[in-house]
């Protein structure tokens, strides 16, 4: 278990020491056969190595080979699966890459879950934490108390140990990814046993958010009568497009719940009948405030949202400046252990150049045409967060960077200046049987201004206070209706 609290300063030289601290938890007892991790560990090295096209975006090859290094030497026949598991998650978070991933096996998910955990399900912030519920009724006390500590840690103490330790970071500045993640379900107190104590028992320091009160109190892990699978992610609501006109403010409203069209058997077709729908009516009904809402979208495919802009400018556009690969011979990676690899790669339409191969030819390179009918010229709302991932992150910046639209809500948990996707590789660890995955493609995305390493910064940013997320008010909403009402009327 571990003692004291983890500093995790980028010091390579010193990477042992730091992961001496993140890593000290109790090994997982399951794993007594000691399978040899070092095989598994010189695989995840060579694809990282061969294959990921942002692998040296924010660490250098030769802090990434100390880092390989000082871990590999500490896997010995007596090494554990859950060791390991962090090793290789440790190794992801040098990436910084949202959709780069060591996914948990399933016997060691299954170990994981059936723990006595943290027993509350909280909201996290970056040096905040709210308890928002818990299944044993005898905490039903604590719910709705800010957590300050947790066994001598500070909040941020602890998010920062977290978001240093595993994969789901977008950008080397932005946490909002993974702390939206935390925030879901069980997903914190998961982490927090897989990352950074097995403790099953907690000092907590409680404070009432009404009176500013402190009290610590000693609570005991539950296991979950429900476990969630690690990490838990929400499935997206079908239909995915949905929309609400209200004709006496004079306004739309569309939410996009994903992008993720193979996820929800939701065709592009489908998307770009909704979208025209959509815009016809606002047209026929002379809707003056569209407000476009895409918070908690995990992403998709970005071609789905150029059709929705299409209906928004009335230039030309492009979604992408370039796009890169570490290598164009699959070949290097296709005996890696059930491999998967891209159907379609196309080699010959690669450039090499000194910093990757950058492809010449591609759909998502091409020039897009804005729409020939019930283009909108009033004014655009739109709303994102810290679980605006991906391609959703994307529309966010692009809508940004062409002002159009005002963006309200809280940066989003993708990268402004790029992201990875599309093509990937993926294949399965044999000995601890982890699914690695990663993006084959970096796209860099036309931002103009702006802190690339960032999420997508709202024009106004809205945060919902300790209140707002226990009664479930929609504060970003509200923010917008009031802003609309705020407005002068047209003669």
């Amino acid at each position: 278990m571990i003692s004291g609290v983890c500093a995790f300063p980028r010091s390579w030289s010193s990477v042992v020491l730091v992961l001496g601290c993140l890593l000290g938890t109790k090994a997982v007892a399951q794993n007594s056969n000691n399978p040899s991790y070092a095989e598994d560990f010189r695989l995840l090295r060579y694809a990282l190595e061969t294959a990921h096209p942002s692998l040296y975006r924010f660490h250098t090859p030769a802090e990434f080979e100390d880092a390989f290094d000082s871990l590999g030497a500490l896997i010995t026949p007596d090494t554990k699966g859950d060791q390991f598991f962090r090793y290789a998650s440790f190794i992801m978070s040098m990436v910084e890459e949202g959709h780069s991933d060591v996914g948990i096996s399933e016997k060691l998910e299954f170990w994981a879950i059936g723990q006595p955990l943290f027993p509350f399900q909280v909201w996290v912030g970056e040096d905040q934490m709210l308890a928002t519920s818990t299944e044993y009724s005898g905490y039903d006390a604590y719910v709705g108390q800010e957590i300050v500590t947790i066994n001598g840690r500070t909040i941020r103490q602890i998010n920062h140990a977290l978001t240093q330790a595993t994969s789901g970071r977008s950008g080397s500045k932005n946490l909002q990814g993974q702390l939206s993640m935390l925030s879901l379900a069980d997903n914190f107190a998961q982490s927090y046993f897989l990352f950074l104590d097995t403790a099953r028992s907690f000092e907590v320091q409680f404070r009432d958010p009404a009176t500013g009160a402190l009290l610590t109190d000693s609570v005991s892990g539950i296991t979950r009568a429900n476990p969630h699978s690690y990490p838990y992610l929400p499935e997206p609501k079908k239909p995915p497009v949905t929309s609400e006109f209200n004709l006496e403010e004079g306004t739309a409203y569309l939410r996009i719940d994903s992008f993720a069209w193979w996820v929800i058997n939701y065709s592009r077709r489908k998307y770009a009948r909704d979208f025209r729908d959509f815009f016809r009516r606002v047209e026929q009904e002379q809707i003056a405030h569209v407000i476009i809402d895409v918070r908690n979208n995990r992403g998709g495919e970005e071609l789905i949202w150029t059709d929705l802009v299409g209906y928004l400018t009335n230039e030309p556009f492009k979604i992408y400046n370039s796009l890169k690969t570490r290598t164009t011979d699959l070949s290097l990676v296709e005996d890696l252990p059930q491999v998967q690899l891209p159907n379609y790669w196309e080699p010959e339409l690669y450039e090499a150049t000194d910093s990757g191969y950058f492809k010449q030819e591609d759909e998502i390179l091409g020039t897009f045409a804005p729409q020939k009918k019930y283009r909108f010229t009033g004014n655009v709302y739109v709303l994102g967060n810290g679980r605006s991932w991906s391609a959703a992150s994307s529309f966010l910046g692009f809508m940004k960077t062409n002002q159009l639209g005002t963006l309200i809500g809280q940066e989003s948990g993708g990268a402004l200046g790029y992201v990875d996707g599309r093509k990937r590789l993926t294949f399965t660890l044999p000995r601890s049987q982890s699914i690695v995955s990663f993006p084959l493609w970096s796209m860099q995305l036309p931002y103009t201004s702006g802190d690339p390493d960032r999420g997508v910064l709202p024009d106004l940013e809205v945060t919902p206070t300790f209140d707002d997320l226990l009664s479930g008010r929609d504060v970003e909403l509200e923010t917008v209706h009031e802003l609309i009402r705020q407005m002068p009327k047209a003669e």
